[in-house]
């Protein structure tokens, strides 16, 4: 989810997509031993502590910045020579977005520009280029560089915003970017002990006949890897999103303990749509505990489905 091109209109776009970049990686953060050892069932840090690792992150990859000789920092953006410049990029959309800036202004500017075009910082890859040269332009250009994400710390970004001023010197704003994932709540962890699955499968606004279907199973090795998957669902998404448009298609699992009238925990799944997944729980005595929205629905569902041997759980099928 990159868009490539500087322009102030498609910035803002380009920075509510760095926030909800799939969180599917699982990699170990030794920082806090919370994430050390349980697996799919560990909620990880506390949002403040991922907080603070998103910062230090952010502080780490302005080190890695690579700059031409003779570039000194300056303070902030020449708010003459492109205003668009001067403000943040975090928008108030994206609470979990870290975003840290620094200004450079280099000698020499087309070669200062070259000279950054031809040197990679240390770890990254180039995830978009371009330039703003349209009508009312001015003369911006830039690049982009994506460094390895973890289960906590979302696409951590370098951007080189970079424009041509006065006395033939190039001004360069980078800023440091890492989206973190927010925590869990404890309801997203559904306990082990069920010995029964209910799959229910709506089809939704797509298809007028057949528009449920349901299957059971009391395989342990389906059920437990259908609990595997429930837990290990990316935390629910945050801030400003387009999502496909949600045709009324979902599959809902409902999981029964031995002997138990009622299921204890629910989890329904949107296969359309954002793609959002509601987790509900019950205790023993039948009291609800409580329920959740965790994100991952839409390819959730249809293994599901493929799983338990329904076809078309979408109905978008002739």
């Amino acid at each position: 989810m990159r868009t490539v091109g500087f322009s102030p209109a498609n910035r803002a776009l380009r920075h509510q997509c760095v926030a909800f970049t799939s969180f599917a990686l699982f990699v170990g953060v030794a920082t806090f031993a919370t994430m050390s050892s349980a697996g799919a069932n560990t909620l990880g840090p506390t949002n403040a502590q991922r907080s603070v690792l998103a910062h230090a992150k952010a502080r780490q990859l302005l080190t890695l910045a690579t700059l031409p000789s003779h570039a000194t920092r300056i303070t902030s953006w020449i708010a003459a020579d492109g205003k668009q410049l001067a403000t943040p990029y975090a928008l108030p959309g994206q609470p979990d977005l870290v975003d840290k800036t620094e200004f450079f202004l280099a000698p020499s500017g087309s070669s200062a520009l070259a000279w950054i075009n031809d040197h990679v910082p240390k770890g990254a890859s180039v995830t978009s280029a371009g330039s703003d040269s349209g009508p009312g332009s001015g003369g911006e250009s830039g690049i982009t560089y994506g460094f390895k994400s973890t289960s906590v710390l979302a696409s951590p970004e370098l951007e080189y915003s970079m424009m041509m001023v006065r006395h033939k010197s190039l001004e360069i704003r980078i800023d440091a970017l890492v989206a973190y994932t927010p925590r869990k709540s404890s309801l997203s962890v559904v306990p082990a002990g069920a010995t029964k699955v209910e799959v229910i499968v709506n089809r939704g606004l797509n298809t007028s006949v057949n528009r449920v279907t349901s299957a059971t199973s009391t395989n342990g090795a389906t059920i437990d890897g259908f609990l595997s998957e429930v837990n290990a669902l990316p935390a629910a998404l945050t801030g400003i999103r387009h999502c496909p448009m949600d045709d009324g298609s979902s599959v809902t699992l409902d999981f029964y303990q031995t002997n138990a009238s009622h299921a204890y925990a629910v989890v329904a799944a949107d296969s359309g749509g954002c793609g959002t997944v509601k987790i509900a729980q019950w205790n023993s005595e039948g009291q609800r505990l409580g329920s959740t929205i965790v994100s991952g629905g839409a390819s959730f569902a249809l293994e599901v489905a493929k799983t338990m041997g329904i076809s078309d759980p979408t109905g978008a099928q002739p």
